[in-house]
């Protein structure tokens, strides 16, 4: 899978991923694939997934079709755009949106974290959108990442550093994340 976390402190957010590819117990490392990243700039907004390997591909296509700005900058904003995304989705990248026979809403099948001038946030898979005052992290390593940046939040003052090091702890803990790692930092309105 993946580990992507962010992270934000003072007037700064990061957002950072691992860089590795699995399919199954094949390992594809950065070194191995051009196409690696799992963070994309949608509009002012990075935008980092775990999930599918094709989530990436997906987001940008989708996304691409804007002319107009892309609204990512509050809770609702975000739900409104993922809301109408899940339909476009399923009609024309045919995704299927099965996952629990329990679940109240279909899934996207992924889940993302968001950061930009407005804050840090991350969408579910049942359009669940949360704004964290911190960090966050999805993936095969994500309570790894946590740990780690709990530990470090308080005694860090680079947002940066906090995420660089929670993807690598996650590295060296989980077999689904691998270094190297991508980040990108944003500077916070106001």
């Amino acid at each position: 899978m993946s580990t992507v976390v962010v992270v934000k402190k003072g007037d700064r957010v990061c957002i950072a991923a691992d860089t590795l590819t699995t399919w199954g117990h094949t390992l594809e490392p950065s070194g191995f694939v051009e196409n690696h990243e799992k963070i994309g700039l949608f509009g002012d907004s990075y935008i980092a997934s775990v999930g599918h390997a094709s989530t990436q591909l997906v987001l940008r296509s989708y996304f691409s079709r804007f002319d107009e700005e892309i609204c990512l900058g509050s809770v609702d904003e975000i739900f409104e755009t993922f809301r109408v995304m899940h339909r476009v989705l399923k009609e024309e990248y045919f995704m299927n949106p099965g996952e629990e026979p329990d679940d109240p809403y279909e899934a996207t099948r992924f889940n993302v974290v968001i950061a930009n001038t407005t804050g840090i946030y991350g969408v579910f898979s049942l359009r669940t959108v949360q704004s964290f005052s911190r960090f966050f992290a999805f993936g095969s390593g994500a309570e790894y990442a946590l740990g780690a940046m709990s530990a470090m939040y308080d005694t860090m003052d680079d947002p940066e550093a906090i995420a660089a090091r929670a993807v690598e702890v996650s590295s060296s803990l989980d077999d689904g994340t691998g270094m190297p790692c991508s980040s990108y930092v944003v500077e916070l309105e106001g």
